[in-house]
């Protein structure tokens, strides 16, 4: 009885659900993958810091996040991915504290409707060099785009399936 309640539930109301959530993340990423570098804004500034920060988080699993520190108190960061891997060691070897570096992240509208924070680095220069370029984030949402489309699927097919099966037992 209670299984049978709960699969109602889930058949009318949660599947729905998830695939409305999956699609808005969908729909995210592949406002994400639009973005060029004239949409973004265009930080400048002297290098504090760059620095590596241990994070534990959920089921104490450990992240480590790449942020580089300006001289105006700000502060980005470079996401945690092995696509970034590569940069990330480029940066270190390359940028020093009192370096200039030009940083090319998102507005607050643009965050909104993309998801995530402000303080991503989209792309990275410095002196005139493109050590994290804006190719390296849409490589990462068009993976993370075709990832959510097959959830998305797999979802859908099994709310046709669902609604078939209910329309079938209702005859």
């Amino acid at each position: 009885m209670l299984t049978e309640k709960f699969n109602k539930a889930f058949d009318r109301l949660l599947l729905p659900f998830f695939i409305l959530i999956v699609l808005l993340f969908s729909l995210s990423s592949i406002y994400n993958l639009t973005l060029q570098l004239h949409d973004l804004v265009k930080v400048e500034g002297q290098v504090r810091m760059i620095r590596i920060e241990e994070d534990r988080g959920f089921r104490k699993r450990t992240t480590y996040d790449f942020f580089v520190y300006l001289e105006n108190g700000s502060r980005y960061r470079i996401m945690d991915d092995e696509l970034f891997e590569i940069n990330r060691d480029k940066i270190r070897e390359e940028v020093n504290k009192g370096d200039q570096v030009t940083i090319f992240r998102r507005t607050q509208y643009q965050t909104n409707f993309g998801s995530g924070t402000t303080d991503m680095i989209y792309q990275l220069e410095h002196d005139g060099q493109v050590l994290m370029p804006i190719t390296i984030m849409h490589r990462n949402f068009k993976h993370l785009l075709i990832f959510e489309l097959l959830i998305l699927l797999g979802l859908t097919t099994a709310q046709i399936y669902k609604m078939k099966k209910r329309a079938k037992d209702n005859i």
